[in-house]
């Protein structure tokens, strides 16, 4: 499955990635971060952000969710 980032500036393949995590981001709100297995300076990509720690942990669901169900599939990270 390929992930595109929030501003739709990136995306990343599922298959590279170590773990999904939501952050809290202090004045920014919730982050969701992917953390690679392949070596990389910066190990972790910001892949969206959202007012609520909720809100973030209801799209970190959906992105378990579409990758148990179809993993050919692209996920689009959602504006909030």
């Amino acid at each position: 499955m390929i992930i595109v980032s929030q501003d739709k500036d990136e995306f990343v393949n599922f298959d590279n990635i170590m773990n999904v995590c939501v952050t809290d981001c202090d004045e920014d709100g919730f982050g969701i971060f992917a953390g690679f297995i392949v070596g990389r300076d910066d190990n972790y990509r910001g892949l969206g952000y959202y007012k609520t720690e909720e809100r973030a942990k209801e799209v970190l669901r959906e992105i378990k969710g579409n990758w148990e169900i179809r993993r050919d599939l692209a996920y689009y990270m959602p504006k909030e």
